[in-house]
C-alpha cells in the first residue's frame, strides 16, 4: 500500500507523528483483512488540510495580533470546524482570517464531520503516544527533553532571531502542542458538528421510480451490466470494478467477490501504478445474492459485453475496462471516481431523475444503497416475510451490523407512507400506479403492512 509523509516546506523535516500514524492505520487494516487505499488517501488528505490550517492560523495569530479569551491551542483547534464549513464568513477571527489566507472554500457538514473524525483520531492517538513517552521518561528509560530546542529558552535568548528562525520556533511550538495536548479539545462536543435528523439527509438510495429508465438508457452493455450488478447484488463500486472474468459464471449465473491480496493473477498484466489503486474494504461473504430481475439483466448484459465490447487480447483479466480513447482497455478500478460516475450522472439528466436533497446527482454508490434499502423494507418472501437486519448484513458483506443500519429506511418515512395509504382507504380512493413493477411491488408491500396494522 501507498503511505504518505508531510514535510515542513522551510526545513524539509517530517511533521511529528504524521507518517507514523498513517503507517499504524495501514497495519491495522492489514491485520483486519482490509486494505483500502482510498481510506489512507482520505486520511492523509484530511490531516494535511488540518496541519496546514494549524501552521497558517498560528502565524496569522501572531502577525495580526488577534486576541482570544482562551489559549492559542484551544482557539486554533476549536475554530477548525468554522474554518471548514464557513470559511471567510466565520465569526471567529482565526477561522475567517486563515480561510482568507489559504483561500479555503466552505464544505458541507457531512464532509466536515469526516475531516473532524480524521483529526480526532490523529490528535487522540498522538496525545496517547506522548503520554506513553512521558511515562517512559519518568521511569528513566528514555530522555525526551532536548534543551537546545526548548521554545521558551530560545525565544528568551538575547541575540535577535531572524524572521525564519522565529517562525520555525513558533510553528514547532504550536504543532508540538497539537500532537501532545490537543486530544482534550477534539474529544469535546465543541469540536464536532451536530445536525438534526432529516429524511432528506438520510435517504441516499437511487429513486425506485427511475431504475427502469436508468437501465434502459444505459449507453453500453458494460454500463447496463455494472449498474444492474450494483442494484441487484449490492456490491461496493470498488468490489465490482475489481472483479475478474473468472469470478463470473455465466452458465450457472453465479458471482463471487474475492480480495485481490489472495490471488496472484490480480496483479498479472497491470502497470505498477495501477496495482497501488487496488483496494478491499473487507467483506464477510464471497457469495453475491441477486435481487431479480437485476440478476437476469446483469448476466444477459455481461454476455453481450464480453462478446461485443470488451477489447480482445488484453494483458489482464479484469472484467470491467474503460472504453475511452485514452487508456482503452485499462481496468475500470484504475480510472478516477469522476470518470466512473460521469455517464451515470448524464443519464440521470436524460431521464429527468430527481436530485439528492443538496441538489447534486446520485453517484454509483446510491445503487448499493438501493440494495440495502429494498431488502430491509420491501423484499418479501412468498409468505410475506421480510429480511432481518443480520441477513442483510451478511448479504452486503458488512463486518458490523451498524453499517447495515444506515441502509434501512427511517421508520417515520415508512410510517408516513402507511399513513398516506390509510388516508386513501378512508377516503375510498384507490392508489394509482404507472405500470412500473418496482412501484407496484412497493405498493403491495405497503398494503400488506397496512393490513397488519388494521388487525
Amino acid at each position: 500500500m501507498k503511505t504518505y509523509d508531510l514535510l515542513d516546506p522551510l526545513t524539509g523535516e517530517s511533521v511529528a507523528f504524521y507518517a507514523e500514524y498513517l503507517n499504524k492505520i495501514i497495519q491495522e487494516q492489514i491485520s483486519n483483512s482490509k486494505q483500502a487505499q482510498n481510506s489512507i488517501d482520505a486520511q492523509a488528505s484530511d490531516l494535511h488540510v488540518f496541519l496546514e490550517y494549524v501552521v497558517n492560523a498560528q502565524e496569522i495569530f501572531y502577525s495580526r495580533k488577534i486576541t482570544t479569551n482562551s489559549t492559542l491551542l484551544a482557539e486554533i483547534i476549536l475554530s477548525y470546524r468554522d474554518y471548514l464549513t464557513l470559511g471567510v464568513n466565520s465569526q471567529k477571527a482565526i477561522a475567517r482570517e486563515t480561510a482568507a489566507e489559504t483561500q479555503r472554500k466552505p464544505i458541507s457538514i457531512s464532509s466536515a464531520n469526516r475531516y473532524l473524525s480524521s483529526v480526532n483520531g490523529f490528535v487522540s492517538a498522538s496525545a496517547t503516544e506522548h503520554e506513553r513517552l512521558n511515562k517512559a521518561k519518568e521511569l528513566g528509560f528514555i530522555d525526551i527533553d532536548v534543551s537546545s530546542e526548548d521554545i521558551h529558552r530560545n525565544l528568551l535568548q538575547r541575540r535577535k532571531l531572524s524572521e525564519n528562525e522565529r517562525k520555525r520556533l513558533l510553528r514547532e511550538s504550536v504543532l508540538a502542542q497539537v500532537v501532545s495536548g490537543g486530544g482534550k479539545y477534539t474529544r469535546t462536543r465543541l469540536f464536532g458538528i451536530s445536525r438534526k435528523a432529516s429524511s432528506k439527509n438520510d435517504y441516499q438510495h437511487f429513486p425506485v421510480s427511475h431504475i427502469e429508465d436508468l437501465l434502459d438508457k444505459a449507453p453500453s452493455y458494460m454500463d447496463r451490466a455494472l449498474w444492474a450488478l450494483l442494484l441487484g447484488a449490492g456490491l461496493r463500486t470498488s468490489e465490482a470494478c475489481q472483479l475478474l472474468i473468472s469470478d463470473v459464471d455465466i452458465v450457472t449465473e453465479e458471482l463471487h467477490v474475492f480480495t485481490y491480496r489472495d490471488r496472484v493473477k490480480c496483479f498479472e498484466g497491470l502497470a505498477f501504478s495501477d496495482t497501488l489503486k487496488l483496494s478491499f474494504k473487507g467483506r464477510e461473504t464471497e457469495n453475491a445474492a441477486f435481487i431479480e430481475p437485476f440478476g437476469e439483466i446483469f448476466f444477459e448484459a455481461i454476455t453481450n459485453y464480453l462478446k461485443f465490447e470488451r477489447p480482445k487480447n488484453l494483458s489482464h483479466n479484469y472484467l470491467f475496462v474503460t472504453n475511452s480513447n485514452n487508456g482503452r482497455g485499462r481496468p475500470l478500478f484504475a480510472a478516477s471516481r469522476t470518470t466512473r460516475n460521469g455517464k451515470f450522472k448524464k443519464i440521470q439528466e436524460l431521464i429527468s431523475c430527481p436530485t439528492k436533497h443538496n441538489g447534486r446527482r446520485f453517484t454509483l454508490h446510491s445503487l448499493r444503497h438501493f440494495y440495502g434499502y429494498w431488502l430491509l423494507n420491501f423484499h418479501l418472501t412468498e409468505k410475506g416475510e421480510r429480511f432481518s437486519l443480520l441477513e442483510v448484513q451478511r448479504m452486503m458483506g458488512h463486518a458490523n451490523v451498524n453499517s447495515t443500519k444506515i441502509y434501512a429506511v427511517i421508520d417515520y418515512e415508512l410510517a408516513r407512507e402507511k399513513m398516506r395509504l390509510a388516508n386513501l382507504v378512508l377516503q375510498n380512493k384507490s392508489v394509482q400506479t404507472n405500470g412500473n413493477p418496482f412501484v407496484n411491488h412497493k405498493k403491495d408491500v405497503l398494503d400488506v403492512l397496512l393490513a397488519r396494522t388494521e388487525e
